[in-house]
């Protein structure tokens, strides 16, 4: 299993970026012959508040699990961005994981272009930016994966408002939170446009329909719940319950 460091120029952050990637490229049989070149399945892995692009790889066994996946993993670095776009401080965090990072990891490796073959998840923070991102280019991402989500974050600002307006306008731009959550840096409002959209458009439809979203069952928050519902509600959408600590995976489709 091999893992890279990667350091290149992003043009949505507007200077050098680490990135870690897992790929198992070199996987071989017991006689020692490397296993056939082939593109592979992907999961862009997001860290949370005070992380870094290093998270996943000493704190967890993601390299383990990624072998027995046989399933690249990609890792970048998000600073405390929340993965939003932040144009005036030149952090389009959300364009830059969402679009880019795809991008140019398919062109340095061996990744699967295929939208069901291309997922994104993360924890906390992370988990915000993955549903933030797989909401904004749903015909890049076939499954988003939240763990323990910070979807609360909006709600959090309006209990101790001094304490976040200066901490919120540096990480999501200018506005008070009350506009910044009306936008389309938080999940909430791409979803309903989501929704909207795919009543109008049966392309986007179809491309909703095939969506996925993973949260760890007993890690759910009141805003997951109530994000969950509102999918339910709004959009046809597969909803995968992950029992954590027993590995079982129950699924059901729901209709709207």
């Amino acid at each position: 299993m091999a893992h890279i460091q990667v350091t290149y120029m992003s043009q949505a952050l507007w200077r050098s970026v680490p990135v870690q990637v897992i790929l198992p490229a070199d996987k071989a049989t017991r006689e020692g012959e490397l296993l056939p070149q082939r593109k592979f399945k992907t999961l862009y892995l997001l860290h949370g508040l005070h992380g870094s692009s290093m998270d996943w790889i000493t704190r967890t066994r993601i390299i383990r699990w990624a072998e027995a996946q046989d399933l690249a993993v990609v890792m970048p670095s998000g600073d405390n961005s929340f993965y939003v776009d932040n144009v005036d401080a030149q952090n389009k965090y959300c364009e830059f994981i969402g679009k880019e990072l795809v991008e140019i990891t398919r062109r340095m490796f061996p990744l699967s272009d295929r939208r069901e073959d291309t997922f994104i998840g993360g924890l906390s923070m992370g988990g915000f930016g993955a549903i933030l991102a797989g909401l904004k280019y749903p015909q890049t991402f076939g499954y988003i994966v939240g763990l323990s989500s910070a979807l609360h974050i909006f709600e959090a600002a309006k209990d101790v408002p001094a304490k976040t307006s200066a901490y919120g306008q540096a990480i999501f731009g200018p506005g008070t939170m009350e506009e910044i959550a009306a936008s389309d840096k938080n999940p909430r409002v791409l979803l309903e446009r989501l929704a909207k959209q795919a009543k109008e458009d049966r392309a986007v439809n179809a491309v909703v329909a095939d969506s996925k979203i993973d949260i760890p069952a007993p890690m759910l928050r009141t805003q997951q719940e109530q994000m969950v519902d509102q999918m339910a509600q709004q959009l046809q959408w597969a909803f995968s319950t992950i029992e954590t600590g027993t590995g079982n995976i129950s699924q059901q489709t729901l209709q709207q």
